[in-house]
């Protein structure tokens, strides 16, 4: 049993590095924790758990039917081709919110309510710090990090509670964008008309980092590469974004995975 699955992780990752298969999104249900562990340790690459509810996995479609063996009801609930599609404007949802149009939606509200918001600049994407060196494959990565502080008497430091959004650690989870700006629009727009809302400005700050991975948002929503987690960190130093469409390209750092305190 333990070379059978050697054999199958081995010719698992062959077919990853070649990139010759598209990807799908597949859900194992009622798993126990065994199974979670063994796919952890693999480095599998996991989409969403919930501790015996579902396991979904991002897997090459020609590993589907080595898995099926394993895991008979093992189903498919996203293909490639329907991820993409989601991405294209003519859709019910006509697309996910860029980092321009953020920056400006951003922008309209300071306007609109400048005594309970306030934005501000608290770092750069590795394309900024790349098209700064006139790198061109970077020149369109000018990505600035946004910061939104949402509070009643917003200009005044106050020693007050405060909570903490954050948007998109992983490029490939743009809905987590669209959640912090709904949350940010929801304060503004109900301050001084909903009780708790009012309660909740008047006696705490909200920080929001809507959009943390911008250069990586970009790759996705570009279709680059719809798979991608990480950011644009050049690794090899080749000065071009070294990726294989399969989430995995030799570049970028998983922002979610490299926290320095207690990670792991």
């Amino acid at each position: 049993m333990k070379h059978t699955l050697l054999f199958f992780l081995f010719l698992a990752l062959a077919i990853s590095l070649s990139a010759t298969s598209e990807r799908m999104v597949v859900r194992i249900d009622n798993p126990d924790q065994v199974t979670l562990n063994r796919f952890l340790a693999e480095g599998a690459d996991i989409a969403a758990y919930k501790a015996q509810v579902y396991l979904d996995l991002v897997i090459a479609t020609t590993d589907l039917d080595r898995l099926r063996l394993e895991f008979p009801s093992i189903h498919v609930t996203q293909t490639e081709a329907q991820l993409k599609r989601n991405l294209l404007p003519d859709r019910d949802i006509p697309g996910y919110t860029n980092y321009s149009q953020m920056v400006s939606e951003l922008m309209q509200l300071q306007a609109q309510y400048p005594s309970l918001m306030q934005t501000s600049i608290i770092g750069a994407g590795w394309g900024s710090v790349y098209a700064a060196q006139n790198i061109s494959a970077y020149q369109n990565f000018d990505h600035d990090l946004w910061a939104v502080k949402v509070s009643a008497n917003v200009m005044v430091e106050e020693d007050e509670p405060a909570f903490y959004f954050v948007g998109e650690h992983h490029a490939r989870e743009p809905l987590s964008t669209q959640v912090c700006m709904g949350i940010l629009s929801y304060l503004l727009e109900n301050y001084g008309t909903d009780p708790l809302v009012t309660q909740i400005m008047n006696t705490t700050e909200i920080w929001i980092v809507p959009l943390l991975n911008p250069d990586g948002h970009k790759i996705v929503l570009d279709q680059t590469d719809v798979w991608w987690r990480k950011n644009l960190r050049d690794n090899n130093d080749s000065h071009t974004f070294n990726h294989d469409n399969s989430g995995y390209g030799a570049d970028g750092v998983d922002l979610n995975r490299n926290y320095s305190y207690y990670w792991g």
